[in-house]
């Protein structure tokens, strides 16, 4: 069974990674919570590319730093 992906900020499924990125990227960017964040996080998105598009690099790292303490990256 192939796997969803689904947007956590508005719920909406996905067939791949990539489409979830792109519906996140012209829909919420600007908007992220830091639980997006983390989610893009744990699901592989590199800092880079959510600082790219519009994340403040400084929360970025912050999240990306408690999450791998906490030895989940």
């Amino acid at each position: 069974m192939a796997r969803k992906y689904v947007c956590p900020r508005c719920g909406r499924e996905f067939t791949s990674s990539e489409s979830e990125w792109k519906h996140f990227k012209n829909e919420h960017v600007g908007k992220l919570s830091d639980e997006s964040i983390e989610y893009l996080l744990l699901n592989g998105v590199k800092p880079d590319r959510i600082i790219a598009h519009g994340a403040e690099p400084k929360r970025v790292y912050k999240i990306a730093r408690k999450l791998m303490k906490e030895g989940k990256l």
